[in-house]
């Protein structure tokens, strides 16, 4: 968890810096607990931050197809968000500058460079699915005014379809349906950790949280 958060590489917002997804013990803390007889499910989720730190493309998949293989190892069930943005259609190069000097201010990228990136993934992600990999349905229907966070008015219909795919290969247990109010509870909840755990560290991380 952590705004900004990369896989391949650090990453983070303001003042807070976060490990890679791939290094900060994660997926280690998974193997224990497949080791353990526990089933693992992944969300791979928020890709495009590798993009905006110039990492390249060759890396970026190469990262990612690492961390499919040991999941895969685990015997887990790996569920993927594509990056939903379309950069030739949904944001103008005018508008993809503000963005990116709003949450990426030391990015160098160009405009045509994250939009080849950006395809690349995707269509790196497509050909990856199959197996124990599965792609998410489409979310960017829930997209908010900047193309890249999920609305607060529905972004709960994202959460919903990913949590409906995991329930399919979950033998037993109830879909539950997210609804707005749950959107902003969480929005709150990251705010208060991203605030008092991560920015002025007066409050311990979870356990969980890495």
């Amino acid at each position: 968890m952590g705004p900004g958060r990369g896989y391949c590489v650090n990453g983070g917002f303001l003042n807070v810096s976060y490990p890679s997804i791939r290094s900060c013990g994660i997926l280690q803390s998974a193997g224990e607990r497949a080791q353990k007889g526990l089933k693992v499910i992944a969300l791979i989720t928020d890709i495009g931050n590798d993009i905006m730190y110039g990492v390249s493309l060759k890396e970026i998949t190469a990262c990612l197809n690492s961390i499919f293989l040991e999941l895969d190892a685990l015997g887990a069930e790996v569920f993927v968000h594509p990056i939903p943005l379309d950069l030739s259609k949904d944001v103008t190069e005018r508008q993809f500058r503000i963005l990116r000097s709003i949450f990426y201010p030391h990015s160098a990228l160009k405009f045509q460079e994250a939009k080849g990136a950006v395809d690349a993934v995707n269509e790196f992600l497509r050909g990856r699915a199959g197996g124990g990999i599965h792609l998410l349905p489409g979310t960017k229907d829930c997209t908010g005014i900047d193309k890249i966070h999920y609305s607060i008015f529905r972004g709960h219909r994202a959460w919903s379809g990913a949590v409906a795919e995991m329930i399919r290969f979950s033998p037993g247990r109830r879909t539950e349906k997210l609804d707005w109010m749950s959107t902003v509870n969480s929005l709150f909840a990251n705010m208060g950790r991203l605030v008092f755990c991560d920015m002025i560290p007066v409050l311990k991380k979870s356990p969980g949280t890495f």
